[in-house]
């Protein structure tokens, strides 16, 4: 017998359908009152909510309107070409879409038993260590700041129900040194469509729309070089490519308030594959919110560094250890955040 709330198949609708299961009505009330412990307790998901605000380019309207979207045909065409050159051009079109799908799933799935341990116990140091080859540092290190700050006695369940979909949503490729992939950029610039990243002290990565190149802080600031040169280096040592994959999938959210810090939540499997009833009805008792939702999640891919030599093999790219580099632009959103926090200090 299972305590959970009968699902119902969800309609697809634009943008986004939801539905919310109350489950004890005046304690879910309360704790959704009392602040961002519930609801949302994480940075991702964003059930039911828009992608987070990355900021507008400050241009008049016939850039906003008419050139930023050529350059950005223009951008992707270029990085697309390279990443087609490299893996194929059946490669995004099927295995990435598919590669992404089961990447969702397992990055939900280990992050929902992230979430669902107690801080600092040893259960959730070895769950860490074990999404973290998922994920590229900085999106694990976003990620940990964020479950390290859920209330100790919140546990947070997440199950995806189905995936739909997987479309192919942008390619990006980022030339130069792959200097980016340990060292996390720090968004210290704005400028039109351009964004400037510190990637340690000595590098810088700006990044056009679809398009992101790594220089020396040295070449920048000699300014002997032309952009033309120096973007003809970065090119010359490779690129990381980065998938933005949009996936259409269903999930649900369970949040659980539990009586004691360092309490576990009780297993409802009795050990012969069948359900512990008394185990289910206390579980029942610590939930205090679920949310359904079917809606758009954009996963973004980062692959290997490849070299020119990899470009050129026509296909012949093994496909590497992909990893998650952001999902839902929640990385992105963090490093505008604290751009701005800076930018109204200053």
């Amino acid at each position: 017998m299972s305590f959970r709330p009968s699902l119902t198949p969800i309609p697809r609708r634009s943008p986004c359908t939801s539905f919310v299961i109350a489950s004890q009505w005046p304690v879910q009330r309360r704790l959704l009152s009392s602040g961002p412990t519930i609801r949302p307790p994480l940075p991702w998901p964003r059930l039911g909510e828009d992608l987070p605000n990355l900021g507008e380019p400050n241009v008049n309207p016939f850039t906003r309107w008419v050139v930023i979207p050529i350059q950005r045909r223009l951008t992707e065409g270029l990085s697309g070409a390279f990443a087609r050159s490299a893996y194929g051009p059946s490669y995004f079109e099927r295995e990435i879409l598919l590669g992404t799908s089961v990447a969702f799933l397992s990055f939900v799935s280990r992050f929902s038993q992230w979430t669902l341990s107690a801080p600092s116990s040893t259960p959730r140091t070895e769950i860490e260590s074990q999404i973290r080859p998922l994920l590229s540092r900085t999106l694990h290190a976003t990620l940990a700041r964020q479950v390290d700050r859920l209330h100790p006695n919140t546990r947070v369940r997440l199950t995806v129900l189905s995936t739909h979909d997987a479309q192919l949503d942008s390619i990006d490729a980022l030339f130069g040194d792959d200097l980016h992939l340990s060292v996390p950029p720090r968004l210290s610039r704005i400028s039109g469509a351009l964004r400037v990243y510190d990637v340690g002290p000595l590098h810088y990565l700006f990044r056009w729309l679809h398009l992101g190149f790594v220089y020396t802080r040295e070449d920048i600031q000699d300014g002997s070089r032309s952009s033309w040169d120096l973007s003809s280096e970065a090119m010359a040592k490779g690129a990381v490519i980065r998938a933005r994959v949009r996936v259409d999938a269903t999930v649900v959210m369970d949040v659980f308030e539990l009586d004691e810090e360092g309490q576990e939540l009780p297993s409802i499997e009795d050990g012969d594959g069948g359900v512990d009833v008394e185990a289910a009805k206390v579980l029942e008792k610590l939930r205090v919110f679920t949310h359904v939702q079917r809606q758009d999640f954009y996963v973004v891919l980062e692959s290997p560094h490849l070299t020119v030599q990899d470009a050129e093999m026509r296909g012949g790219v093994k496909a590497g250890n992909w990893r998650i580099a952001d999902i839902d632009d929640i990385v992105e959103a963090d490093n505008y955040a604290r751009y701005k926090r800076r930018e109204e200090r200053e």
